[in-house]
């Protein structure tokens, strides 16, 4: 994992889990906006999940999210991965987000996935995403975003 300094200049991609009083503050960075929400999902499985390296998917699950606005786009990703481990039980182990429409801000996300007893969890499983200071802006060199997950 590598760890973004969130009041630095450009951003280095990566993400880190920060505790939050009785919540966890997830913290990313990307060279784009697809990138950086590719680095946020990491990082929310990171905080319940260790699939290591070696851990192959053995299905793919993929959705067009059709967000409202840049933040709303951060939280319906992070929700569908919440979506699959409470529901599929399965836990992304790879990561590809794409632009569909650079006009309305479309996104495909496709995750690698595997059943959840097929991994270590760590942590608590976190129950949702809060949209209180939330944030998913673009900066000078790339992109970065902040949620608080709920666990």
């Amino acid at each position: 994992m590598v760890q973004p300094d969130a009041d630095a200049g450009s951003p280095v991609p990566g993400y880190r889990l920060l505790p939050h009083t009785a919540d966890l503050v997830l913290a990313a960075a990307g060279s784009s906006r697809e990138n950086c929400l590719e680095q946020a999902i990491r990082g929310l499985v990171a905080s319940f999940a260790e699939t290591g390296p070696a851990t192959r998917a053995t299905e793919t699950a993929v959705c067009v999210l059709h967000p409202d606005s840049d933040s709303d786009l951060l939280v319906q990703a992070l929700e569908e991965v919440l979506y699959l481990a409470d529901v599929r039980g399965v836990v992304p182990v790879a990561v590809a987000v794409a632009a569909r429409s650079q006009d309305h801000g479309e996104v495909t996300v496709e995750l690698g996935v595997v059943p959840l007893s097929r991994v270590t969890t760590v942590g608590q499983a976190p129950k949702g995403i809060s949209r209180h200071t939330l944030s998913f802006t673009a900066v000078e060199g790339g992109w970065r975003c902040r949620a608080i997950i709920d666990v």
